[in-house]
């Protein structure tokens, strides 16, 4: 008989805890709504009053006319100049390298084994 009056009392127990975290949510979902009708509210719909101006057609007279362009003559035309082809002695020639004998290069320096 205790142990059925301990499980039911628990089961009470319990089922009060639930309802306290039931009534929790709600409320947070209220400050939550509040919130949210906040936001909106404080948004502006779509500039009111303002409207885009259409765009004007202006008559052929009233248009700026596009300069065309002017196609000059082979006089006028400035001439590129052709390069230039330099002869055999004009040009600088390549020096060729010098090879060194045995003598003339330096050695290099082994390393002391110890």
């Amino acid at each position: 008989m205790s142990a059925e009056t301990n499980n039911d009392s628990f089961r009470e127990n319990i089922l009060v805890v639930i309802k306290d975290i039931q009534e929790e949510l709600n409320n947070l979902k209220t400050i939550k709504k509040k919130i949210a009708k906040r936001k909106t509210s404080k948004r502006r719909t779509v500039r009111e009053g303002v409207k885009r101006k259409t765009a004007k057609r202006r008559t052929a007279k009233e248009r700026v006319k596009r300069k065309t362009a002017k196609r000059r003559t082979a006089k006028e035309r400035v001439k590129r100049k052709t390069a230039k082809r330099r002869t055999a002695k004009e040009r600088v020639k390549r020096k060729t390298a010098k090879r060194r004998t045995a003598k003339e290069r330096v050695k290099r320096k082994t390393a002391k084994r110890r």
